[in-house]
């Protein structure tokens, strides 16, 4: 199916099946990450949708319609 230009779409170069095995016991959609800010580290609970992923990723041109592999 065709995308158009204005609508997003976030491409997993990580797959989400993939980091639900490293879910957290009391909430598989969630995985513990840490993250540098500056001169401190923080640890903390992400939500899997919101990781490991690129706008459009996965989206090319061709004959002036963007479309996606997805």
């Amino acid at each position: 199916m065709p995308v158009t230009i204005n609508e997003s779409r976030r491409h997993h170069y990580v797959p989400q099946f993939y980091l639900r095995r490293f879910g957290c016991v009391d909430d598989r959609h969630k995985v513990v990450v840490a993250e540098r800010h500056r001169d401190s580290l923080v640890v903390g609970r992400k939500s899997i949708s919101r990781i490991g992923y690129e706008e459009g990723l996965h989206d090319f041109v061709h004959g002036g319609l963007t479309s996606s592999v997805e």
